[in-house]
Order: C-alpha cells, then sequence, then structure tokens
C-alpha cells in the first residue's frame, strides 16, 4: 500500500509500505517512475524535513534521508511512528501513538524531548509560532513548542463527552481547526 507523499524539488516521493520509497518526476501533467537507491521497507510514514526525507516505520525507527535517499541518521523511538512534521529549521515532531510525542531535533539527529498526550497521537499539523495540532485519538490537542519540549496551550471543545470521537485528522490555519473522524470533519 502506499502510505504518505512528500514533494522534495520537483519530485513526489511516496512510502510505498514493504517497497520502500517510490519516486516519480511530474511531466505533462502526469507521473513518471524515477529509479530510485534502495531505502530499507516496511516504511510507515514519509514527511519533508529541511532539505530531505524523514521516514518511520511501525516499529519505531525514524531515519534521516538527503535528497539523494542515502541516509543521514536514524533514531529508535520505541513506538509507531504515525506521523512526522516539521516545525521549523532543524526540527520536528513525530506522533507515537499512545507513546505520544517526540520533539526531534534534525542536525546533529536526536531527542529534544518527549510528551504524553494523555490519549494517542495520530496526526500532526504545523502551525506559525511555534505551536503544533495534534488529533490525539478523542480529542485535538494545541502545544506550543519550547527549548526543552511541549507546553499544552489547550484541549478542542469541539466534541461532547458522550460523542467518544475517533479523530483520525487535524489541519489548521489562522484561527480555524479541522478535525476528521470516521465521517465527518468539524471545525
Amino acid at each position: 500500500p502506499l502510505e504518505e507523499a512528500a514533494w522534495l524539488d520537483g519530485r513526489v516521493y511516496v512510502a510505498a509500505h514493504n517497497d520502500g520509497i517510490a519516486v516519480f518526476d511530474v511531466l505533462d501533467d502526469r507521473l513518471v517512475a524515477v529509479p530510485a537507491a534502495e531505502v530499507p521497507g516496511n516504511l510507515s510514514r514519509l514527511s519533508r524535513v529541511g532539505d530531505g526525507l524523514a521516514v518511520g516505520t511501525p516499529s519505531g525507527t525514524l531515519t534521516l534521508l538527503g535528497p539523494d535517499l542515502q541516509q543521514r541518521g536514524s533514531l529508535e523511538l520505541g513506538a509507531p511512528i504515525l506521523a512526522i512534521e516539521e516545525v521549523g529549521p532543524g526540527r520536528a515532531v513525530v506522533a507515537l501513538g499512545s507513546a505520544g510525542l517526540a520533539l526531534i531535533d534534525v542536525d546533529p539527529l536526536a531527542v529534544r524531548a518527549r510528551m504524553d498526550t494523555h490519549g494517542a497521537a495520530v496526526r500532526l499539523a504545523a502551525l506559525p509560532e511555534d505551536r503544533v495540532l495534534v488529533a490525539n485519538w478523542h480529542d485535538v490537542r494545541l502545544y506550543r513548542l519550547a527549548d526543552d519540549g511541549f507546553e499544552l496551550i489547550a484541549v478542542d471543545g469541539l466534541f461532547q463527552a458522550e460523542e467518544r470521537p475517533r479523530i483520525l485528522a487535524v489541519a489548521g490555519r489562522d484561527d480555524v481547526v479541522v478535525a476528521g473522524e470516521w465521517k465527518n470533519l468539524h471545525t
């Protein structure tokens, strides 16, 4: 299955699960496959970070790749990687399901901080001013990033307690937050 895609230097890179990364040029509004360097398979997440890509596995390995797909570094995060989001120069946030969040320094590659979200962090959306939205399974949380970790700013008010939603997607712009759950979008 194709899991996630990112643009980088005019190409589309796709996490192709057990087949590693598929690379495509866009020519005349069509995708044309490009031979790519071998990248280990079982990739579930892929995101542009800096001038390269960050890829994650269900087993918790985060790997940074250069534009040439050569490995720049790797970290074991100990939980399935469900989302990766660049949150400013040299930093990324990784959603780790019930293990919460990890704030990552890109160069050198290191974990700066971890945060228990008291739920299951499944998707992320970076916002201006060092903020990140987290789809946390039953709610949406807004965090501000600090040098030493995460500061919780708000927990959504979108749902009634008896609804028990399953938030699987999140996006934000200006003062609007959109949360997606099984069949509905909420703002």
